[in-house]
């Protein structure tokens, strides 16, 4: 808990690439809920295609940048 509301405060280029550590991680205890935050702030769902997630990922702080 303290490891996602401590990544919540930061700035996008730090968070987003952390969330989505732990979103690929499926024996991470916070796996899902990273999951669901990387949903809620790329607008998109890939399911496990983790390479999707990074390009959209990257694609979204190109345009929305800190």
């Amino acid at each position: 808990d303290e490891l996602l509301a401590d990544v919540l405060n930061r700035p996008n280029a730090l968070k987003l690439p952390l969330l989505l550590d732990l979103a690929s991680d499926p024996n991470h205890a916070k796996h899902d809920e990273a999951k669901d935050l990387l949903e809620l702030y790329l607008g998109e769902d890939y399911g496990t295609d983790w390479n999707s997630w990074r390009q959209h990922m990257t694609t979204w702080m190109q345009e929305n940048p800190d």
